[in-house]
């Protein structure tokens, strides 16, 4: 299983990333190559979602957020949303996952 995790930070985003470290006396959570998930219209009528970068500047980096900025977490990942983060994160290609995406 992926140590991926779902994040709703303040704000509305939903921001998808894999946990590097924690810092619980801190209140900071450092999260690799988080992305955001938004919904994106593909013909009239038509939604699908997609992943952008949290950072333009840092597109690939870890970041580090406060976790007072955090409104919910989850670890349970849908599958097509996993696919579709691990295919934007690595070389690694996986049969439609962007397809399976836009399906969801």
């Amino acid at each position: 299983m992926s140590n991926l995790v779902l994040f709703a930070i303040i704000g509305g985003a939903e921001l998808i990333g894999k946990i590097e470290a924690e810092d619980v006396i801190g209140h900071t959570v450092t999260i690799s190559h988080p992305l955001v998930i938004r919904p994106t219209q593909k013909a009239p009528g038509q939604y699908a979602l997609d992943l952008f970068p949290h950072s333009l500047a840092n597109p690939e980096g870890n970041h580090v957020f406060n976790t007072v900025a955090f409104i919910s977490r989850s670890t349970e990942v849908p599958d097509m949303l996993e696919k579709a983060y691990v295919e934007r994160t690595s070389s690694i290609i996986l049969s439609s996952a962007i397809d399976q995406l836009a399906r969801g």
